[in-house]
């Protein structure tokens, strides 16, 4: 699904805008969860499956260059790396709470995930690149006048609490916790 969904999902995202991609790439991924929850038989899984795939492969393709858009230089790398890092580490635990939980009630629980993304997104403006590029330089004015003071604050808190919480630095990292 990757090989076709992340460029279909980058043209998406140049056209319709970095924010409704992110957004609307929810949709399938919360009807994804709802069908394994509900999935009576073995082939409405598989189902389920595709269809939750076609939001990974939407979003990868859009969310880097919606983080190298808003984020801070000295930010950029750090968030652009925890993508990975979430992946990685949403599909360990994903796999830990099957074996635990069973899949009807992971399911049902990892619906929430879809739901709160979307709904935060929703506050979020469109990045001002996109609409620069799209000939909307009054809005891009906008959004860097009063958003992006927001999206910087925003991500400095964190990074700030991943320094301080590990020995990251700018100029490199050595991972090690602090105590």
């Amino acid at each position: 699904m990757l090989v076709f969904g992340c460029p279909v999902g980058g043209v998406l995202a140049g056209y319709f805008g970095r924010r409704p991609v992110l957004m609307y790439a929810c949709v399938p991924a919360a009807a994804s969860w709802l069908v394994l929850a509900a999935a009576p038989s073995f082939p409405v899984v598989l189902l389920a499956r595709v269809l939750g795939a076609t939001a990974p492969a939407a979003v990868i393709s859009s969310i880097g260059v919606f983080i190298s858009e808003i984020a801070h230089p000295r930010y950029r790398g750090s968030f652009a790396a925890m993508q990975s890092l979430s992946l990685s580490l949403g599909m360990l635990l994903s796999y830990l709470l099957f074996n635990f939980m069973g899949y009807r009630s992971v399911a049902l629980a990892a619906l929430a995930l879809p739901v709160i993304n979307f709904s935060l997104m929703y506050f979020l403006p469109e990045t001002p690149y996109w609409l620069v590029e799209n000939g909307r330089k009054e809005d891009a004015k906008w959004v860097e006048k009063n958003q992006m003071f927001s999206y910087a604050k925003f991500f400095k808190s964190i990074y700030i609490y991943l320094e301080s919480r590990f020995n990251i630095s700018a100029e490199g990292s050595t991972m090690s916790r602090k105590s």
